[in-house]
């Protein structure tokens, strides 16, 4: 069905997520369309949600699903870009990698639960400037955004804007694709990993 829609209206169709089984194992999948109906890519989610807030919520999607381990992107005639499924768009370090391999436009399908949803949803696309249920500019600007029923909405893409804006955002040098400090940073990264081999380590990640 994908296919066809994206043949028939000629457009790149990033078809949201559903259970993906290979090898034994369940993925949560993402497949991209391009105007000919062919599938150029696949992505399977990186970063599993598992959640468990008393009295409100309990979800934990690493009982049945694995875990992704690669990037996905793909290029069309536009712009290259980045493909990530919902939860993967809580880590930054996933955008400022897309941002530095060249992608100007990055896709998060996602359905967000309505605890922590409502709280995070837009200030996580502002911040990593994505495009989800809603479209988000450079700035941080929401251009359009839908509700919570079913709904079509539209947004014209300004790509010398991403540029032209990108490379006057000197304070997000490193998603920009400025050098990274990485003299500083690698001493960061050398501990944090030390830091997950020690007694009592627990992720900071919530």
């Amino acid at each position: 069905m994908l296919s066809e829609a994206a043949q028939e209206n000629q457009v790149y169709l990033v078809g949201g997520s559903i259970p993906e089984k290979d090898g034994g194992k369940l993925y949560n999948t993402c497949a991209v369309f391009g105007p000919d109906g062919e599938m150029i890519l696949k992505h399977r989610k990186i970063h599993l949600f598992d959640i468990n807030v008393p009295g409100k919520i309990c979800f934990q999607e690493s009982e049945t699903l694995s875990p992704g381990n690669s990037l996905s992107t793909f290029d069309t005639p536009f712009c290259k870009v980045g493909v990530g499924i919902c939860y993967d768009m809580r880590f930054a370090e996933l955008a400022q990698i897309y941002s530095r391999k060249g992608c100007q436009l990055l896709v998060y399908p996602g359905a967000f639960n309505m605890t922590t949803g409502p709280a995070h949803w837009e200030l996580l696309q502002r911040e990593g400037l994505l495009i989800t249920s809603s479209v988000v500019n450079p700035w941080g600007e929401v251009i359009s955004k839908a509700g919570a029923e079913e709904t079509v909405i539209y947004a014209d893409i300004d790509l010398q804007y991403v540029e032209a804006t990108s490379c006057s955002r000197s304070h997000h040098s490193s998603a920009a694709g400025r050098p990274l400090r990485c003299d500083v940073c690698a001493g960061g990264i050398r501990l944090s990993e030390a830091a997950q081999t020690s007694p009592g380590f627990k992720s900071r990640w919530i």
